[in-house]
């Protein structure tokens, strides 16, 4: 054939070697191969081949073809290259051409051709294009392998074949290579014919690589914004997955991960609500890939402030869905900053102790951090205990999480919610100062703070007792303020103010005494009484520092003050009780000498300082009388002015108290080792019994009776002096004879007398 292979290109000496064969043929009756030829090289074969077409010696063209391509299926590439044994191109398409059928042989030379052709080469693609419809599973996928390979970028010709063959095609082997070269050879399909093509293999019947590999072609070819790619695509993506151990069971990773990149391809313009709630519910995806996909996708298509995928996205933030908190964050970035609705679920999430940390730093994304830390502060009026329990943590995370020093702000944020109307509410801010992390509270907070120690809810005040005890010196000064309200009409006000303040007032510090001692300075009776019961309770282990401030009151020139400072003075005197020897002369003489001095005072002042007489008499008693023996001067002169003054006190305690003081101490025949008062002191003391009996007050002649009716111990003339007594003849009559009063005992119709009286024991007191 003249117009195939042209004359000139036909070898003279493969002429003669066509005539030998020509020769063999004739003496064996077929057409055999010189072993010579053969063993010369494919370059011997391929003129044989040439003059052999050129004579149209079919049979003769045939062998040398098969031997071609044998030689190139099993002579190795590099081989090859290096020896210069190499089939022509045009001898590797002539192969192709005579539709040999042997798998291994086109096999060997659809790889010879692969290796040699250029792209683009029309010659080689038709002749390629002549297997793609060969029995054998490796030919055809051979075949598609080499068209994607030597096919030019929008070869129509090619995608159409390659069309065609996916519609024959059983094997999905050679369908997932067809659907894999499609896109590289086309970007955007010439008709919709062949996208529609595509879709059919994204059905649940294919394998996961098949329905993969069609995402991925179907996103190449589709126009951007075409509905019907959407919707296909869409359709691989589900509904919301349902969940198990396992994971998702709707469908592969895999593929779902490629339909979601197929999407970001095909969207375009798409404001699709469907397409959209199918992205959305890939956030909530077990695979991490996909859901990476699935923020990229909502980033192209939601609006700002869009509610499905703000839901959707709120939703990955539960604990059973975990997994998908990172894609929740990075898609209410996106979509949800500044927006309420997406504010308010974070907040709602935060109740959860399980994805707290989570739910802060989403709502750090969507908002600033003064703003985040409003929104957090507001959760304290919420009606849900499990919002409110939820502040202070959440302030800790977000406070950790600022750069700048965030405490001026959050205080006063919540100082707006110490007077909230509701105790749970109140609480819930005193915790949060507490719990939070602030450091150093401001001081207009801790003027706020104060009023909660007094708050009417036990819990409030519990919790701000708390949150006081934490804090240092200065701030808890800061807060006992509190004492102005030992004014307040109500006791149990009072008593509020009081227990606070011995709660936080710890441990002891001078400061925490100059706190009070206005209050001791105060006009009203019930602040100076409260505050002398704070400064008792203060000055434990430190009672000196208390009598101190005592006798500073007494010096005081007001009245009321110096009254305050007898009732201190009094309390503290009590602490010691029969141990008063604790106290060093130099502190009990000017003791003594301001309750003598008080009792020469005006008549308030004489009751208040009368309140001190029964420790100062118990102090006469047992541990000044000895000293008192060998002087009757003016100290003991004193100490009878602070007796008798305390046998005239207005409160039958007081009476009675001193009354059994004396009744205790031996006058008399009393060992050398124990105190005696000396006669002056005696005298005195009989002169001071007589003179009660002339008193107008009933209550001061019963004192004087029970004296002279239980008598002085080892004293006599005390009841001699009794009967010498000239009585007004106006008390004649209530004078009882000496041996009735000998016999007489305390009045019967006065029980708490005797109850006090028999509680006294000597032996209890004197060493």
């Amino acid at each position: 054939d003249g117009d195939e292979i042209p004359l000139p290109l036909v070898d003279s000496a493969a002429l003669h070697w066509v005539l030998a064969h020509c020769h063999e043929f004739r003496n064996q009756g077929k057409w055999v191969l010189s072993k010579k030829l053969c063993k010369g090289g494919p370059g011997d074969l391929e003129k044989l081949l040439w003059a052999a077409d050129f004579l149209a010696l079919d049979p003769l063209a045939k062998m040398c073809l098969v031997k071609l391509a044998s030689s190139c299926s099993s002579l190795p590439r590099e081989e090859s290259e290096v020896t210069g044994k190499r089939v022509s191109l045009r001898a590797l398409c002539r192969c192709l051409e005579s539709g040999m059928r042997q798998p291994e042989l086109v096999l060997g030379v659809l790889q010879a051709i692969g290796h040699q052709a250029a792209s683009g080469d029309e010659t080689v693609l038709s002749a390629i294009c002549r297997c793609q419809a060969h029995g054998a599973e490796a030919v055809r996928l051979a075949t598609v392998n080499a068209i994607k390979k030597l096919a030019p970028q929008g070869h129509v010709a090619a995608v159409r074949l390659l069309e065609s063959r996916l519609q024959a095609e059983n094997v999905e082997e050679v369908q997932l290579a067809i659907l894999l070269a499609v896109p590289v050879i086309m970007n955007r399909a010439p008709d919709m014919q062949q996208f529609f093509c595509i879709l059919g293999f994204l059905g649940p019947r294919h394998s996961p690589a098949t329905r993969e590999a069609a995402a991925r072609a179907a996103g190449s070819l589709a126009e951007p914004g075409s509905q019907q790619a959407l919707t296909a695509i869409a359709a691989l993506i589900g509904a919301p997955p349902t969940y198990s151990r396992q994971g998702i069971t709707d469908s592969s990773p895999r593929v779902r991960r490629q339909a979601m990149r197929s999407l970001q391809h095909v969207l375009g313009g798409c404001k699709s609500l469907q397409v959209l709630s199918g992205i959305a519910s890939r956030l909530q995806d077990t695979d991490k890939e996909v859901r990476e996909e699935a923020v990229k996708a909502v980033a192209l298509i939601a609006e700002p402030g869009d509610a499905t995928v703000i839901r959707t996205a709120l939703a990955c933030l539960a604990y059973d869905c975990r997994w998908a908190c990172d894609a929740g964050i990075q898609t209410l970035k996106l979509v949800g900053h500044g927006d309420a609705n997406a504010i308010a679920g974070l907040l709602q999430h935060m109740a959860d102790a399980r994805v707290r940390v989570s739910a802060v730093q989403a709502l750090l994304q969507v908002t600033s951090m003064q703003e985040a830390l409003r929104s957090c502060i507001s959760c304290v009026a919420s009606p849900a205990p499990q919002m409110r329990s939820a502040v202070p943590e959440c302030l800790r995370i977000l406070l950790r999480q600022s750069k700048q020093s965030q405490t001026g702000f959050v205080s006063a944020a919540l100082t707006r919610y110490l007077c909230h109307g509701s105790p749970l509410v109140r609480r819930a801010a005193v915790a949060a100062f507490g719990s939070s992390g602030l450091g150093k509270i401001p001081s207009s907070s801790l003027r706020a703070i104060g009023p909660r120690l007094l708050d009417r809810h036990q819990g409030v005040r519990a919790e701000a007792t708390s949150l006081a005890g934490s804090l240092g010196l200065d701030e808890r000064i800061r807060l006992l303020s509190l004492v102005k309200h030992l004014s307040h009409r109500s006791k149990g006000r009072r008593r509020l103010v009081v227990r606070a303040f011995l709660k936080l007032a710890k441990p002891w510090n001078e400061r925490y005494m100059q706190l009070v001692m206005p209050s001791l300075k105060s006009h009203s009776l019930c602040m100076q009484i409260a505050g002398a019961e704070l400064i008792q309770s203060l000055s434990i282990g430190h009672e000196d520092a208390g009598v101190g401030k005592a006798l500073g009151l007494i010096q005081d020139a007001r009245i009321y003050v110096k009254a305050s400072g007898y009732r201190l003075l009094a309390s503290m005197l009590d602490m010691f009780g029969a141990d008063l020897r604790r106290l060093p002369s130099s502190v009990l003489e000017p003791i003594v000498r301001e309750v003598v001095a008080g009792f020469s005072s005006c008549q308030s002042l004489r009751r208040a300082a009368a309140l001190c007489a029964p420790s100062v008499s118990w102090l006469i008693g047992y541990d000044v009388a000895e000293p008192l023996a060998g002087c009757a001067g003016r100290r003991a002169r004193g100490c009878e002015k602070v007796i008798m003054g305390a046998m005239a006190h207005h409160e039958w305690e007081v009476r009675w108290t001193a009354a059994a003081v004396l009744l205790q101490v031996p006058l008399t025949d009393a060992s050398l080792s124990a105190p005696r008062f000396p006669e002056t002191l005696l005298s005195e003391i009989r002169g001071a019994v007589c003179l009660c009996l002339k008193s107008d007050r009933r209550a001061v002649r019963d004192v004087a009776e029970y004296m002279l009716n239980r008598g002085l111990r080892g004293d006599d003339q005390l009841c001699r002096l009794a009967l010498q007594v000239k009585l007004p003849r106006s008390q004649q009559a209530e004078a009882p004879s000496t041996d009735r009063q000998c016999r007489k005992r305390p009045p019967v119709s006065r029980p708490e007398l005797a109850k006090i009286l028999g509680s006294f024991n000597p032996s209890t007191y004197i060493t």
